[in-house]
Order: structure tokens, then C-alpha cells, then sequence
């Protein structure tokens, strides 16, 4: 399992232990949106340090007898910002982690102070040398009051160094893993699971299609909020599936991981979640 606070803090040693297991992170994405994310929980911070020195501006302007319309009017008003800041940060979370789908929210329910919390690695580690946004355009759902504009024209930019991020660096794990797996490769992943997020399986079927490798891959979601909580049936089905593949050569099916999200995992969950699908996205006024 991967805590949110070591790829924060040692995004490096992280990206080399997916590494070796053939699963490539993409850091440039991971620490650009970071980037976001710190500059909405910045602002979200300072509003509600305002908020509460208001709150305490009402009280006493009470026990003094004095009107304090005003000032409630303005604890209002910084509750309405808060929420709308809020609402941001979650839906940058939910996109960093592989978009909206079921139980998305309700994943980050229980993670969403904790990612929110820390500050990403700094220094001059190798994966920070490696690490690039350059090319990266990010989103945020509509009616949050931030745009994808306006993310992409502020957020901070970083260049790689070439020199470390190439097959011949002097680095064996920040070399990018290749994709080519040899021998039949089957995935179960939560699609609310915010502690380790399915980017990371879309990270892998990216790198093994790219490789020409995608008939040893089999990728299922499974519909459930959390972390690892799949069903005995569940695990029972894709492991009885993987030794089949093995004996007898023929793929088993699995999901798109690559594609719309948002009804994903019909096929292999058993059972369906109490409340499901949960809620697949940060909710806007206009939906």
C-alpha cells in the first residue's frame, strides 16, 4: 500500500519500488498537481483563520451590547468561499488519482484532510531532478469556480534533467520501466481507493501498451470505497481467472482503465456496494 505522506516526503524511493514491481508513477503529474493542490490549501487556511478571528470579533462586539450584523454578514460570506475553495481542492484530488468514478467521494472522505495536509518532498533527491510538468494540462470539473485555464496558466512548471532521466542515467530506478512483461499479469483496484489510486493502473496499462505487451495484462475495477476492500468472491474470480490464463492460455476479460470511469467496474463486482455508486464526482450546482 502507498500513504499519501511518503509520496509527499520520499517520492523517489516510491517511484523505484513500483518501479521494480513494473509499474511506472507519473511523478510530473503527481508533483504538478501537488502544486495545485497546495496553493487551494493554502488560501483555504487563511480563510478560515479569518473566519475565526470574525467569530471572535461577534462575541465580544455582543457582550459589548454593539450591533454585529456586519460582521456576521462577513462569517457568512467567508463559510460560502470556504465551501466553494473546498469543493476545489476536492475535485483536484479526485482527478489526480484517475478521474470521477464510484465511491470516488467517499474515498476521499477519509483521506481528504490527510492529503490535503502535507507539503510534496523537496530538495534535490533524484526524483525530484527527474520529475517534469512541462507538458501536462490539468482539470478540475466545471462550476467550481476555477477553470482548467486557469490552473494550466498559473500552476508552477519544472523541466526534467536529462541527465538523470534516460536509459543510461546513472540511476537503475529512475530509468523508465519498459512495459515489457513476459508472462500473464492480472490487477484487481478499488476505483474509490484514495490511499493507493487507480492513476497507477492507468499508469501501467499506458507504459505495457506502449511496450506491445497489452495481451500478458488484465486490469479489473472493482466498485468500492477505500482501500483493498474486495469481496471473497471477488478475489476468489480473479485468482481462479490468473491460473487458468496460465494453464491454458486463454486471457480472461478486465476492464478499460484508460476510458470514462464514471459506471466503471459493472462487470466484476460481487456484490454491488450499499449505496452504489456512491458519489462519482465533486457536486456543483449545476448537477
Amino acid at each position: 500500500m502507498l500513504d499519501i505522506n511518503l509520496l509527499r516526503n520520499d517520492l523517489g524511493a516510491v517511484a523505484a519500488g513500483l518501479a521494480k514491481r513494473g509499474v511506472t508513477l507519473d511523478t510530473a503529474r503527481f508533483l504538478a498537481l501537488e502544486a495545485e493542490r497546495k496553493h487551494v490549501q493554502t488560501v483555504t487556511q487563511e480563510l478560515q483563520a479569518k473566519r475565526n478571528s470574525v467569530s471572535k470579533q461577534i462575541g465580544a462586539a455582543k457582550g459589548r451590547g454593539e450591533d454585529a450584523s456586519a460582521l456576521l454578514a462577513e462569517v457568512s460570506g467567508l463559510g460560502d468561499e470556504l465551501s466553494r475553495l473546498e469543493g476545489e481542492l476536492a475535485s483536484i484530488q479526485v482527478e489526480i488519482s484517475g478521474g470521477p468514478r464510484p465511491f470516488a467521494l467517499e474515498g476521499l472522505a477519509s483521506r481528504f484532510i490527510e492529503n490535503a495536509s502535507t507539503v510534496a518532498g523537496r530538495g534535490d533527491d533524484v526524483w525530484n531532478r527527474v520529475a517534469s510538468n512541462t507538458d501536462l494540462k490539468y482539470h478540475i470539473d466545471d462550476g467550481l469556480g476555477l477553470t482548467d485555464a486557469a490552473i494550466n496558466s498559473s500552476v508552477r512548471r519544472k523541466a526534467a534533467d536529462g541527465e538523470v532521466r534516460s536509459v543510461s542515467g546513472p540511476y537503475e530506478e529512475a530509468i523508465p520501466f519498459d512495459g515489457r512483461i513476459e508472462r500473464p499479469v492480472l490487477t484487481l483496484h478499488g476505483s474509490g481507493d484514495l490511499y493507493v489510486p487507480i492513476s497507477l493502473q492507468q499508469s501501467l496499462r499506458r507504459t505495457v501498451d506502449n511496450a506491445g505487451k497489452s495481451s500478458w495484462l488484465v486490469q479489473r475495477i472493482i466498485r468500492s470505497p477505500g482501500h483493498c476492500n474486495f469481496s471473497a468472491p471477488e478475489q476468489a474470480d480473479a485468482f481462479d481467472s490468473l491460473v487458468a490464463w496460465a494453464r491454458s492460455g486463454k486471457r480472461p476479460e478486465g476492464d478499460e482503465v484508460l476510458g470514462d470511469l464514471t459506471d466503471a467496474g459493472m462487470k466484476f463486482t460481487n456484490p454491488l456496494r450499499p449505496r452504489d455508486p456512491g458519489v462519482v464526482r465533486v457536486q456543483t450546482n449545476g448537477r
